[in-house]
């Protein structure tokens, strides 16, 4: 866990722009009781670094911003991966919620649990801008693609996702 009241979960090789952490904890220490803040991203390609792809972050602005736990779950269920885990976490909230597991993992941090609990448990808020630059093995051509093993991972993170709401809004309901 982190020595600090906040927690980010950034790979070594993403890129954040020099007011990534100050703007994000500012807001995060006004409003103590969300859990996230976080910002929208871009992709850069890992064989050439000045070649961009914003990401597909549209309806994430409206969602966080109403909160509304129904409109973040059928947002959750319609994307293939979760898009804003490149923020600043309020430790003390993701302690009550369980916190991160503490897994031997070797390739990149990926908690469908967590990640089901922040979005219907916490409040979270999105920044409209640019200030998270993520690295990916991705090949820029005419429209964004992955590799095959990478399209894989996000089938079975989306069918795990899918389960866990499924499980949880009968208990909800």
């Amino acid at each position: 866990m982190a020595r600090t009241p906040y927690f980010m979960w950034p790979a070594c090789d993403d890129l954040l722009e020099p007011e990534f952490i100050t703007e994000l904890i500012n807001i995060l220490e006004k409003m103590n009781n969300t859990i996230l803040f976080f910002c929208d991203f871009d992709f850069i390609s890992e064989k050439t670094p000045l070649k961009k792809q914003k990401s597909d972050n549209k309806d994430l602005y409206v969602v966080c911003e109403e909160n509304n736990i129904y409109i973040r779950i059928k947002n959750s269920i319609s994307s293939n991966h979760t898009k804003y885990f490149y923020g600043i976490f309020s430790i003390s909230i993701l302690k009550r919620i369980g916190g991160f597991p503490n897994h031997s993992r070797d390739e990149y941090f990926d908690d469908n649990l967590l990640v089901f609990k922040t979005e219907i448990i916490e409040p979270f808020h999105f920044i409209p801008k640019i200030l998270f630059h993520r690295r990916s093995k991705i090949h820029f051509i005419n429209k964004f693609s992955t590799d095959f093993k990478s399209n894989i991972r996000y089938i079975e993170n989306f069918s795990i996702r899918q389960t866990y709401y499924r499980h949880y809004l009968r208990k909800l309901i």
